[in-house]
């Protein structure tokens, strides 16, 4: 691998990078999950543990229940990832939030590197990195 190739691909993975940092700071610096989202996805992650997969929630909106709208994707990840790791479904959440970060902004700069060269995919991931709330 030339020194070219090897500059192109650090600066399609750098904004990446930024964003998992960035991301890493409220994960150390909360011990609880700052939006309410995310007690609605370990609710249901709960529930899948102890009811399989489900379509109807009987515990939220009771005596009557209501519908899960939600793919379960997101929600059996987070369980498979607290039963492989022995954590709770808080830690677990807490930890997948700098790795979604540096996912996303790593596959939108890859694409765009792809597409317009390195400098765009560069300039991509930082836009994009600075976007994100």
């Amino acid at each position: 691998m030339d020194i070219g190739r090897k500059r192109d691909v650090f600066l399609i993975i750098l904004p990446a990078l930024c964003a998992f940092a960035l991301a890493l700071i409220p994960t150390f610096k909360y011990t609880v999950p700052l939006t309410w989202d995310i007690y609605y996805h370990i609710h249901n992650a709960a529930l899948y543990m102890g009811k399989g997969i489900v379509f109807w929630d009987p515990l939220t909106s009771a005596p009557h229940g209501r519908p899960i709208y939600y793919p379960p994707l997101f929600h059996i990840m987070m369980l498979f990832l607290s039963k492989i790791t022995g954590l709770g479904f808080f830690t677990v959440s807490r930890f997948m939030q700098p790795v979604f970060a540096f996912l996303i902004v790593l596959s939108f700069s890859y694409v765009s590197g792809k597409l317009y060269g390195p400098l765009g995919g560069f300039l991509t991931g930082i836009f994009l990195f600075s976007s994100l709330r």
